[in-house]
């Protein structure tokens, strides 16, 4: 047999060196999060079991806020602070915010 009859190992990097996304084993199942149901991914990335279940939890998203960075500062352990001003109209949404929060800063 020779190396060309056998198929490509999933984690095996290409001449490039490059990794290529690979379906996982059949026998992997994940729970989609939007209903809830088994499926099995036909992606290593797929996390939905459909488009609609997909479309569905990012439509429930909130909208986001929108926010003016005032200060940002570098902690003595490496961490980053951001200090961010919100409009009136964000105030209820802004004060339900927790410290360790994750939040996504897109520059506009």
């Amino acid at each position: 047999m020779g190396s060309h009859d056998t198929a490509a190992d999933a984690s095996a990097a290409t001449p490039t060196g490059d990794l290529r996304r690979t379906a996982p084993p059949a026998s992997a199942t994940r729970s989609c999060p939007q209903c809830g149901s088994p499926f099995a991914p036909r992606r290593s990335h797929q996390k939905f079991c459909c488009r609609t279940c997909w479309s569905a939890f990012h439509e429930a998203r909130p909208a986001g806020l929108r926010g003016v960075v005032s200060k940002v500062s570098i902690t003595r352990r490496g961490y980053v602070t951001v200090l961010v001003r919100f409009g009136i109209e964000d105030r209820q949404a802004a004060s339900q915010l927790t410290p360790g929060d994750l939040v996504e800063i897109v520059r506009s």
